[in-house]
């Protein structure tokens, strides 16, 4: 993978994929890069290519190897996966049977509220950047739909493109 820098050192960049938002009159509008120059935060922000984002994910489901190099311990691995924070923290905000490891949401019960499977996990970035790794389907993907998060876009998508693949590969 290459190395990616986080939002500030990219800004001018032409080469940057648009991201687009919902104006209030439901227009499909280009979206402003945001940018807080002043704090990354480390859990967003990040650049990087659709291609690296798919190696990434593919990392984690051969369990920190890719391409025959070791990029992650086993250790690492089990560490990342694991529910530090157990399923109902969320449960508000519709997120049942979801846990959270480290930087990664991870389906913890087969009753989720959203269609997956136990032991699948996922993460969605703001602009519609979402991977998921099911290693029951030995399914793996990388969505990105750089669109502006609204009250349209939905949370926890990901297990649902997860279902509609299983479907359409006749699994």
């Amino acid at each position: 993978m290459r190395v990616y820098p986080f939002f500030d050192a990219v800004s001018n960049r032409d080469d940057l994929a648009v991201v687009y938002t919902q104006a209030e009159n439901g227009d499909l509008v280009q979206a402003p890069l945001q940018i807080d120059s002043d704090w990354n935060e480390g859990g967003s922000g990040l650049v990087s290519t659709a291609s690296d984002y798919m190696r990434f994910a593919l990392m984690l489901w051969n369990q920190g190897e890719y391409d025959g190099v070791r990029i992650l311990s086993e250790e690492m691995i089990s560490n990342m996966i694991h529910p530090h924070i157990e399923s109902g923290v969320f449960e508000s905000r519709g997120a049942e049977g979801l846990g959270w490891g480290l930087g990664i949401g991870i389906v913890t019960e087969e009753e989720a509220s959203i269609p997956s499977s136990k032991g699948d996990v996922f993460w969605g970035g703001y602009y519609g950047t979402t991977f998921f790794v099911s290693p029951s389907t030995n399914l793996v993907g990388v969505i990105l739909s750089q669109n502006e998060m609204s009250e349209y876009s939905g949370e926890y998508q990901v297990p649902i493109y997860t279902v509609q693949a299983i479907a359409l590969s006749g699994r």
